[in-house]
């Protein structure tokens, strides 16, 4: 998605980034108490808005950097569907379902990269950390990125 970045006074900058996300996410369901075993999956769109000052040195024609900030995102689109597998005579039991009402969740990112300048281009290769301050739809609250910016 689209990034923006101003630079500040102290070799800090502020940047801005629009990162869209497809959420996946599968789960087995074990048997128990008369019920067999299953499937869930669920699955979101997230727009994630990730706001970070950053400190940037230069070292040998290269420029690293560290990154601190927050972050918020938005899920719209939330679908799911929980599958029981039974006797392999009988129709398995689907039951499906959409929630249409957004959801938004907060959290915080701190990372570091190397910022190379090509010609009008600067590439950068990032590693990110996000801490969400929810559980809703996650696995987990921990997530660690890999990401490539390409601004001119």
């Amino acid at each position: 998605g689209p990034t923006v970045e101003f630079t500040l006074p102290f070799r800090l900058r502020f940047q801005g980034d629009v990162l869209y996300k497809r959420l996946d996410q599968a789960s087995f369901l074990r048997a128990g108490g008369g019920t067999p075993p299953g499937l869930r999956r669920q699955a979101a769109n997230s727009w994630e808005f990730p706001m970070a000052l950053k400190y940037a040195w230069k070292y040998r024609g290269v420029r690293p950097f560290a990154l601190a900030g927050g972050t918020f995102r938005r899920i719209n689109s939330f679908e799911y569907s929980e599958e029981r597998f039974g006797s392999p005579s009988a129709p398995y039991p689907l039951v499906r379902g959409r929630i249409e009402e957004p959801l938004t969740q907060g959290g915080w990112v701190a990372g570091g990269g190397v910022r190379f300048d090509v010609g009008r281009l600067k590439i950068s290769p990032e590693i990110r950390y996000t801490r969400w301050t929810s559980l809703r739809f996650l696995p987990t609250q921990n997530q660690v990125e890999i990401l490539l910016g390409v601004m001119f």
